[in-house]
């Protein structure tokens, strides 16, 4: 199965996997299979594994998200003061609230939800 590239997309320097659907803006970045970027989402310098689902407005920057993580709407991951130099890691299948910020650096263990 192709990657679908909407006609909302944008897209540049990046890697996309088979299956993966990109409606937002991904930039420097590798998106794995089954992944959705959403419209008005934006991932930068950022790896996504297997069936990440970036909701609509959220925006990722210089994070990897393991597989099956959900991002809700407007979340910011990576953003913020605490350091911009560290990566920020999601584990496999957290899902971020609509809404939430991770600062960059943060590490948010697999299966625990950030409020």
């Amino acid at each position: 199965m192709p990657a679908h590239i909407l006609g909302s997309a944008r897209l540049e320097d990046s890697l996309l996997s088979a299956g993966a659907t990109i409606a937002g803006t991904v930039i420097r970045s590798i998106i794995g299979p089954g992944c959705v970027v959403e419209t008005g989402a934006t991932v930068t310098d950022s790896i996504l594994f297997d069936e990440v689902h970036v909701e609509e407005g959220a925006t990722i920057h210089r994070s990897i998200i393991d597989e099956k993580v959900t991002i809700g709407k407007q979340a910011t991951v990576g953003v913020g003061l605490l350091d911009k130099k560290d990566l920020t890691m999601i584990g496999m299948k957290v899902k971020i609230p609509e809404g939430a910020n991770i600062l960059a650096g943060e590490r948010i263990k697999p299966e625990e939800s950030k409020d």
